[in-house]
């Protein structure tokens, strides 16, 4: 069987492995989620394995710890799947829940730091380094580089494949180039850069390849967390780790610069677990109040084109967005069969949604954390808003999937508990779920709208339109000219009465 290294979403590992569970079916799938043990201080692992073994949810509601796993911060804090199956690569490729595919290559004791690792002096980490590098068995080594060979067949570049094709094997390859890389995070006396050069000269010492810094046709990975070490060879094409961060997923760039986008294997997540906290296998109606470049209800619609919702809807307020999301969404929908379903975009109001009321299925989305977009004081006036909304327009039963910064679920829970019909489904000591999204703590948030005696039926608003910067000038001077005008008739009444007093 094929061993890989899956980077996912961390705090969902047993979420993504349920989802890849599913997608590989009928082959044969043994996974095992490596998530750190916060009751270590941050040095010590566990193994946790508690999924279902049916792979489905319950038909009440799920247990809580199927969903919530102890997550650290930092890019190395992702969650790591180790995935043993014998699917197709492309199968395996084409995993949606997933941010990169590695080959697995080694890892340490999940139970047990590596000795010397934290120490204080660079040289005595560095050798520790070298040691679990050294510690790499041939035959497993060799068997990684021949699932990267597979998997360069199919989704690898021309000049991959005519090396490969004309020079023979990878392992006796003078023509193939590598890199090596490393994404760190934890108190560590050595940097990413350091760490990177003495797993290259391990490999160099092995196989005659040449180093290539850019382009380079072989990637090799060490994700060193604390005191774990996790080393792959990356297969997912046109990735590179640079700068020691995670690899991006495909974002469209706009006309002012990068776009900060979802991830759509993040997404992928979250619907998976909206599906599971459904009561039937499709969602129905989906809406994101905060749609930003519409990911949800487009990932939503590619998903299942066919039978996963009937409807998806979002909205931003911002105008300057929808020529971005008209580009991306025509970008996507080739090849889709959207006979049946749809995602739409409209300009609205987050706090003031033209919906009617008992509308939505299930509400997800990706709130904003007060760092790019908002700040702290603005974020705490709409978060209790959007909840009222929520609870507006979504039927008996309905789902509701928040995602925020690490302090965002305070003010989420007190407006969801404030509130009557609201029941919360994230976790039975913090009512949250941390995750890693992209470095960054985030949580979780979940609930599910059980209604109340008497809802009351307020009516859509109307969307509120964004002024432009000349109709904000024009306004500017309307009030200025009011501002002198009435200056100047307090300044001729003042001396009109002055003459008068004269007078007298």
């Amino acid at each position: 069987m094929d061993e890989y290294l899956l980077v996912v979403l961390g705090g969902l590992e047993n979420v993504a492995a349920r989802r890849v569970a599913r997608d590989l079916s009928p082959d044969t799938v043994n996974i095992t989620v490596l998530s750190p043990d916060i009751t270590c201080d941050g040095t010590g692992y566990m193994v946790n394995t508690k999924t279902p073994e049916d792979g489905k949810a319950n038909s009440a509601e799920p247990n809580r710890y199927h969903y919530g796993v102890p997550c650290c911060e930092g890019q190395a804090g992702c969650g790591k799947l180790l995935l043993r199956t014998n699917a197709n690569p492309a199968r395996v490729q084409s995993l949606s829940c997933v941010q990169c595919v590695l080959a697995f290559v080694h890892a340490t004791d999940p139970g047990v730091p590596v000795e010397h690792l934290l120490d204080i002096q660079q040289s005595v980490a560095l050798d520790a380094i070298l040691r679990v590098t050294e510690d790499i068995s041939i035959p497993l080594l060799n068997k990684s580089l021949a699932l990267w060979e597979r998997h360069m067949e199919i989704v690898g570049s021309d000049e991959v494949k005519e090396a490969l094709k004309t020079h023979g094997s990878v392992l006796q390859n003078s023509h193939v180039s590598m890199r090596a890389s490393c994404v760190r995070d934890g108190k560590h006396s050595f940097k990413s850069v350091d760490a990177s050069p003495v797993l290259a000269g391990v490999l160099l010492k092995k196989f005659p390849w040449r180093v290539q810094m850019i382009r380079a046709n072989l990637e090799i990975v060490a994700i060193i967390l604390h005191g774990h070490v996790c080393i792959g060879l990356v297969l997912t094409p046109n990735v590179t780790f640079k700068n020691s961060t995670l690899p991006t997923e495909f974002q469209q760039k706009s006309d002012q610069g990068a776009s900060y986008r979802l991830r759509p294997s993040t997404t992928q997540l979250l619907l998976s677990l909206a599906t599971e906290f459904s009561k039937g296998n499709s969602l129905g109606i989906v809406v994101d109040p905060c749609a930003g470049e519409n990911t949800i209800p487009d990932e939503a619609i590619a998903m299942h084109p066919k039978r996963f919702t009937s409807l998806a809807i979002g909205g931003e307020i911002d105008s300057s967005v929808h020529s971005r999301v008209a580009k991306g969404q025509k970008h996507w929908r080739r090849g889709q069969d959207l006979q049946c379903t749809k995602a739409e975009y409209m300009q609205w109001n987050a706090c003031r949604l033209p919906l009617r009321s008992n509308c939505a299925d299930c509400v997800i989305s990706d709130l904003p954390f007060g760092l790019h977009c908002l700040n702290s004081r603005e974020v705490a006036k709409i978060y209790p808003r959007i909840v009222k909304e929520a609870s507006r327009i979504l039927v008996l039963g309905g789902i509701l999937i928040l995602m925020t910064a690490l302090n965002g679920p305070k003010l989420l829970c007190s407006a969801i508990n404030s509130m009557d019909g609201w029941y919360l489904i994230s976790n039975h000591a913090t009512d949250k779920l941390s995750i890693n999204v992209g470095g960054i703590r985030g949580a979780l948030v979940m609930a599910r709208w059980r209604g109340i005696d008497v809802i009351k039926d307020l009516r859509p608003f109307p969307v509120p339109q964004a002024e432009s910067k000349r109709q904000k000038k024009m306004a500017a001077k309307q009030k200025y000219k009011e501002l002198i005008r009435n200056k100047g008739i307090e300044k001729t009444t003042m001396e009109s009465s002055k003459s008068s007093d004269k007078s007298f």
